[in-house]
Order: C-alpha cells, then structure tokens, then sequence
C-alpha cells in the first residue's frame, strides 16, 4: 500500500449504524403520509447514492411520484429520533483520535450536511477530529461519481493516491477507485465478494478493523 497520508470515511453504514433506521423513518412515513408502501429490499439499488436517489427511487419502483420535500420530511423524522435509534460504529469512538495522530481524517458522505451533523453527534466525537466534513450539500454528483472523494483529498491536502477509503456501499467503493484512492470495503450493507468485485483493495467485517492496515 502506498503510504497513507489520510482516510476518508464515508458516514452511513461506516461511522454509524444508521441505514436500517433511516430506511424504517422513510418506510413508515411514505405509507402514512402518501400511502406509499415501501420495503427494505427496495432500497438495495440505491444505498450509498444519497437519500434524493433512495428515497426518490424507492417512491418511483412503487409507482408514486417523487417530492423533494419527501426528503426532507423523513429527515426531520430521522434527525428527532437519531439519539435513540442510532448507534456509533463499534470502538469509532476511541479510534478516531489515535487515526488522528497518524494521518489526516475526513468524512465524506452522500447524505445532507445536517443529517452528517446529527450522525457524529450520535457517534460521540468533536467535529474537530475530521479535519474536513465534505457532504452531499458540497458536490454536485454523487457516488458513484469521484467527485466527493478528489474534493475530500484536495481539503485535506493529500494527494488521492495517498488516501485510504473506506466504504459500506458498491458506490461509494466505485467512487473512491475513479477518484484514485486505495478503498476498504466494510461488510455489512453489501458482501465481501460484492465489494470486491467493485474494486475494493481490502475488505474488513468492522470499520474499527482499519487500524490494522494503518
């Protein structure tokens, strides 16, 4: 491996534990609200693409017709309950800060800055351990385009082929490759031999894992 200079972590399914409970606010709201009804299957061709894909995906495959401010609705849903619904990645939390003495640390997430904001509330770190937060209001083509990640290498400084990063979702993995970075795939949303095949260079069951590649 190229020698790492900083890591690039995607939010959701990386940092926190946080698309199943994401998907159920969506889910329950569509019915309730427009009588949409959505399954978590539904979901699958979309994780890693930001919630106007998701959830606008999701609404179109069940022959409903996308709102933005259904969005933004199941947002306000999920940003009310993230304290008690969400969990931080296992271990993060102590990590984070030894990572830090070694190389710079970014997030970058499809999702909308104030949903990234409520997740690293939920994980339990100051914003100031991630020496940049690049976020779906920052770009304007999201995973698997590499936007988010040459403009997450570009605020750290580092030159992408000294980035590492690390990724849950087959686009988020494609994304960081065409941006030029080395990407870990996490198992979890998506199997080892699945994020292979997009490009991951290591996989790892647990994001707390990476500190063994470091």
């Amino acid at each position: 491996m190229s020698e790492i200079k900083a890591i690039l972590f995607d939010m959701d399914g990386v940092l926190v534990d946080s698309e199943t409970p994401l998907m159920k606010c969506a889910i329950d709201h569509l019915k309730n609200k427009y009588g949409i009804n959505a399954r978590f299957e539904d979901f699958a061709d979309f994780v890693g693409k930001g919630e106007d894909a998701a959830i606008g995906g999701v609404v179109r495959k069940n022959g409903g017709t996308y709102l933005p401010q259904m969005k933004d609705e199941c947002y306000e849903i999920y940003i009310q309950l993230a304290e008690t619904i969400v969990e931080g990645a296992p271990g993060m939390k102590e990590l984070l800060p030894e990572l830090k003495k070694k190389c710079k640390l970014a997030v970058a997430s499809s999702a909308d800055r104030r949903k990234v904001d409520v997740n690293i509330r939920v994980l339990g770190v100051e914003e100031s351990v991630f020496d940049a937060v690049i976020t779906g209001s920052d770009i304007t083509n999201k995973k698997p385009d590499p936007e988010i990640y040459i403009k997450a290498a570009n605020a750290v400084s580092v030159s992408p082929e000294n980035c590492l990063v690390v990724e849950d979702a087959v686009a988020g993995v494609e994304s960081g490759k065409a941006a030029g970075c080395k990407v870990v795939g996490v198992t979890g949303s998506f199997d080892a031999q699945t994020l292979k095949n997009a490009g991951a260079d290591y996989i790892v069951e647990a994001t707390k894992d990476i500190e063994k590649l470091i």
